[in-house]
């Protein structure tokens, strides 16, 4: 049996919903070290998707969250061999298997999932790199922390108590999940419409602070006027206060 083969018994034998014997056998040894080495891996996933998501788990309640989490091994999409990367693999089996199956999971809680994903994200990504970088200026790129993730949702999900989720009304809702830089917690600052499209354009550090705005407001349908550059000055102060904002390009 080449390295390829073996790996893939050894995935049905942890992943599949049932250990085939004919897969045990083939890996060798002791057949109740293999169900052991099941029990041990799929209680670490396990508590990797717990602890990541428990507001869905809450408003799934156990048995429909447990099923999905089965679905979900036995689905192929765990690929990462990192425990890290689970919980977004999983939001991508969720939103895909909701593509094909709309009754799989309801689209607010597929939304309370991406939310989740991103907090828990955000709370480990990487510090940002030290680069050269000057005081905000209009004719120069910005730069964004590497720690934020935007959000565009159908419902306000982050407003709503878990119990009330499945509830929720539909409301276009756009979202930065970002993390404090003084106190390391993970914060969710809800958006308008341009400032999300702003942040989107920021985020690809090619054009100039003046040229992102523009593009911003072209696309959102909003005029730039004096109320609007006015609002503007408040909204790249408080963006920089909470980190959001590093700084201009030099």
């Amino acid at each position: 049996m080449t390295d390829a083969q073996y790996a893939v018994r050894l995935r049905s034998v942890c992943l599949a919903r049932t250990a085939a014997p004919v897969d045990v056998a083939a890996l060798e040894g002791d057949a109740r070290r293999w169900l052991r080495y099941r029990r041990m891996v799929r209680s670490r996933i396990s508590g990797t998707l717990a602890q990541a998501f428990p507001r869905l788990a809450a408003i799934l309640g156990a048995e429909h969250f447990s099923a999905l989490e089965a679905r979900f091994l036995e689905s192929g999409a765990l690929a990462s061999p990192s425990l890290r990367d689970v919980p977004a693999e999983f939001v991508a089996w969720l939103r895909s298997a909701r593509s094909t199956d709309v009754d799989a999971v309801p689209l607010p809680a597929l939304e309370l999932a991406e939310l989740e994903s991103a907090e828990r994200a955000m709370a480990m990504a990487p510090d940002d790199p030290e680069i050269p970088l000057g005081p905000l200026a209009m004719d120069r790129p910005a730069a964004l922390t590497r720690a934020h993730r935007l959000l565009a949702f159908e419902h306000a999900v982050h407003r709503v108590a878990p119990p009330a989720v499945l509830l929720a009304p539909p409301a276009l809702t756009w979202l930065c999940v970002y993390r404090d830089r003084e106190t390391l917690v993970t914060r969710t600052l809800e958006l308008s419409a341009v400032t999300h499209a702003l942040l989107e354009a920021l985020g690809r550090e090619e054009e100039p602070l003046v040229d992102c705005v523009n593009a911003a407001a072209a696309r959102t349908g909003v005029a730039v006027d004096a109320a609007f550059v006015r609002a503007l000055g408040g909204l790249l102060g408080d963006l920089s206060e909470r980190g959001i904002l590093r700084g201009a390009r030099t």
